[in-house]
């Protein structure tokens, strides 16, 4: 059985390893480690949130552990919350984002642009 945490853990290890080199990323300025976490993390912690977004509030807040240990990872952010964190990194927050492609997949079948119009029917009468 795999568990959610085991499936997202991989990248993160990852980025822990270059962190831990003498010669790597640990002198590398934020935008490099944060622009490595957004190319190589984030999309596995985001991937079809659409169609599968996270129901238990165990499960999301597990996703949001994978990224609060990243913005802790900085030393130069280590002693900030987690808020302030994320404001510095350009990040939202992993609830923020999924409600943000919630929203958007919206407004695509609202106004026809999306493959799953099909499946819902617009009501054209406008009742007050």
């Amino acid at each position: 059985m795999v568990y959610l945490k085991d499936r997202y853990i991989g990248p993160l290890l990852f980025l822990i390893y270059i962190n831990d080199l003498d010669d790597g990323i640990m002198n590398c300025r934020v935008h490099v480690k944060s622009g490595l976490y957004k190319s190589l993390v984030r999309p596995h912690l985001e991937y079809c949130t659409i169609a599968s977004s996270p129901h238990y509030v165990t499960d999301k807040e597990l996703l949001e552990r994978v990224q609060r240990r990243f913005s802790r990872m900085i030393p130069e952010l280590k002693a900030l919350l987690y808020p302030e964190r994320l404001s510095r990194l350009n990040l939202w927050s992993l609830e923020e984002s999924r409600v943000r492609a919630d929203l958007l997949e919206v407004y695509k079948i609202v106004h026809g642009l999306s493959a799953l119009q099909y499946l819902f029917k617009t009501c054209s009468v406008v009742r007050t």
